[in-house]
């Protein structure tokens, strides 16, 4: 290979492309429906890697080893042989790897980068939707010539809405004025938002930055109750662990009671919080209903689940006559691939926001602070089924970022 070839991919604008289509085919409305994007993103990311002369690690044989392994068990215990959903866990679990081991160390600031740009184009056009007659012009006679690349799959869970690749107009969220930005929901922007916010939290030593403005806004659009408490809860908990914040007393009475008052006083939070808890016997639709059944479905076999496919999800669901949609993601990896992939799939989590949290400063508590990044993500995960999606797939890679240096002093208040 030249090197003229050789620099050529060298270039950010790879690290960039290849770190915006794992978000894309993760959640983007215009991308995220059709498996043919991950394939070509999959593919894409794998001939930047090798032309840049990188050597394939063995967590990548391990990791996705483990993954078709439990495939393999599944179709053959339950007789339910899907070659097209393993090859399709391959190519997620693969353009994980290969963007994280591509973009290195950028990895994460370019992710933070995206969701701020992200954020303030759909600031934009989230305002304007309060104006009935601009969204109305804009979906019929614009966002309606944004059309899919590939061909629908016939059994889509979510409907297809119009959208302008960076900001997505669902019908329902758009009524009720929440923030959508280019995702499929405003609770998923919520979890994108929420991760870029804690990542450069960590990254920049403190919340009151322009990007964390913005991020903080953003997600204040969303009206999504499970981004607020996960906003709540790490923002809490960070300053909790960090033992340079003078203080300390007056910010957890400040910062509680303002939780307090956010939960009390915006009554869409408390209503639905206690509306789904109420409805969890016997609606699935709702993060403890989702809870329950995938309970269920999961001591029917808790070593390695019952798979991720429609097909034996409809049959379990008609087992325990319950509907097959289900939306907690926790409950939903747990039930989908049992308890051996669910362990290693947050035990990766924890070691790669270690690392992350180490290379930025050093915490003489740095474990706590990792603890407290996997508690948040169980609090984004309980409401949303992501973690099947490949960014999701590549935080159980990120460990593997080769950072110039590990440590340094932790900054004095």
């Amino acid at each position: 290979m030249s090197e003229r070839l050789y620099k050529f991919f060298q270039h950010s604008f790879f690290d960039y492309l290849l770190v915006y289509m794992l978000i894309a085919t993760s959640g983007i409305m215009f991308f995220y429906k059709n498996d043919e994007n991950v394939v070509l993103s999959f593919l894409l990311a794998a001939f930047v890697f090798f032309m840049r002369r990188k050597k394939l690690d063995p967590a990548f044989f391990l990791v996705i080893g483990l993954f078709v392994a439990v495939e393999a068990l599944q179709m053959t215990y339950f007789n339910n042989i899907s070659i097209i959903s393993t090859i399709g866990s391959i190519a997620k679990l693969g353009l994980a790897y290969f963007v994280v081991r591509v973009a290195d160390k950028k990895f994460i600031n370019i992710y933070i980068k995206i969701l701020y740009y992200s954020a303030i184009i759909s600031l934009f056009f989230y305002f304007l939707t309060f104006d009935s007659g601009i969204t109305n012009f804009i979906i019929k006679n614009i966002a309606v010539h944004f059309k899919p690349i590939f061909s629908l799959p016939s059994n889509l869970r979510y409907a297809y809405s119009p959208n302008l690749i960076v900001y997505n107009y669902n019908y329902e969220h758009v009524a009720w004025f929440r923030n959508v930005g280019p995702f499929w929901e405003s609770g998923a922007f919520g979890v994108y938002l929420n991760f870029a916010l804690m990542f450069n939290i960590i990254q920049n030593k403190n919340i009151f930055n322009k990007v964390n403005l913005i991020l903080l806004i953003t997600i204040g659009t969303t009206l999504s109750t499970a981004a607020y408490l996960a906003l709540f809860f790490f923002v809490f908990g960070y300053y909790m662990l960090r033992k340079d914040i003078k203080y300390k007393l007056v910010y957890i009475v400040l910062a509680g009671s303002l939780s307090l008052y956010g939960f009390f006083t915006l009554s869409f939070m408390q209503d639905k919080i206690e509306q789904s808890i109420a409805d969890s016997d016997d609606n699935t639709k709702n993060r403890f209903g989702s809870a329950k059944v995938d309970l269920q479905v999961f001591s029917m076999s808790p070593v390695f689940g019952l798979g991720r496919t429609e097909k034996i999800k409809d049959q379990v669901s008609r087992k325990l006559g319950v509907l097959s949609h289900r939306n907690n993601g926790i409950t939903g990896l747990l039930s989908s691939y049992g308890i051996i992939v669910f362990l290693f799939y947050f035990v990766s989590y924890y070691f790669s926001f270690l690392r992350y949290i180490k290379y930025h400063y050093k915490f003489s508590n740095a474990q706590l602070v990792a603890f407290l990044f996997l508690f948040t993500v169980f609090l984004i995960g309980f409401s949303q089924r992501i973690f099947l999606y490949p960014f999701f797939y590549s935080l159980t890679f990120a460990y593997l970022v080769k950072y110039d240096r590990i440590e340094i002093e932790e900054p004095e208040e």
